[in-house]
């Protein structure tokens, strides 16, 4: 006999709206009760809150003309409004604002940099140029305490981890736990009257840690230094996407994470 036929003569009910009623209640309280289940979309991995760059099927000409890149969608900014600035200050758009876009292949990763600036200074000794700073935490597996003292040398980090600074003046240097090295990507330094754009290539083999597939995390922050020169006299803005600060020389180091993800998507 029907489950609805048994309720209705237990109780002598007769109202099959009551009776539909009645069973509604029982399924309800049998999910409750973990009695039945039932298929749902659970929140996983790829619903969290990641930075996305995006694959280039055709890779884009190194050429300063961003105009094959989403303009509408930068990777993230870092201005007046955007960052967090730790050191002197941004004191409007027009100081200084950078939009920053990333996308990759299955053999380089590409950078492109809108900067609103209204000083540009490079002909200073090497940590005082204007600067654009990306980390890499290739396995996405740094936390802050794995970094001891509060101010570790490179050598304590970790073999996947990468400092990448990128100056407007075409040179771009990648530091490790072992070495210093000056890259020669293929670039393009574009001035403006009032910033620069900037473009490159850098490719996977220099970043040996570093997986290139679709759906991979990769731990990233950014971090900026705006210098202003009055006559001789230098001031220094540092900012930073999602980290805390920087080293007493001004560099984002892997000890200020608060590990921003930034995942590939094909």
């Amino acid at each position: 006999m029907e489950l609805g036929t048994l309720i209705a003569k237990g109780v002598g009910i007769t109202n099959k709206k009551l009776v539909f009623s009645l069973l509604v209640n029982i399924i309800v309280l049998g999910l409750l009760a973990g009695c039945l289940t039932i298929d749902v979309d659970l929140p996983h991995d790829d619903d969290e809150d990641h930075l996305v760059a995006y694959y280039f099927g055709t890779p884009p000409s190194i050429d300063g003309d961003l105009s094959e890149w989403d303009l509408d969608h930068p990777l993230m900014t870092i201005g007046p409004n955007s960052g967090n600035v730790f050191r002197g200050s941004i004191d409007s758009s027009e100081d200084f604002t950078m939009h920053l876009y990333l996308g990759w292949d299955y053999e380089n990763i590409y950078l492109a940099l809108e900067v609103v600036d209204d000083s540009i200074v490079t002909e200073v000794g090497f940590w005082d140029f204007d600067n654009v700073t990306l980390l890499f935490d290739a396995n996405n597996d740094s936390k802050r305490e794995d970094y001891e003292s509060d101010y570790p040398a490179t050598a304590e980090w970790q073999d996947d981890d990468y400092r990448l600074i990128i100056q407007p003046v075409n040179r771009v240097s990648i530091q490790t736990n072992s070495s210093f090295v000056y890259l020669n990507p293929q670039s393009s330094f574009v001035p403006l009257g009032d910033g620069y754009r900037y473009e490159c290539r850098i490719k996977i083999s220099d970043l040996p840690y570093v997986m290139v597939e679709n759906g991979h995390v990769i731990g990233f922050d950014v971090s900026i230094r705006d210098v202003d020169a009055d006559g001789d006299v230098l001031s220094f803005t540092e900012a930073v996407y999602g980290g805390l600060g920087t080293d007493p020389w001004g560099g984002l180091a892997f000890q200020y994470w608060l590990l921003s993800k930034l995942k590939l998507v094909e």
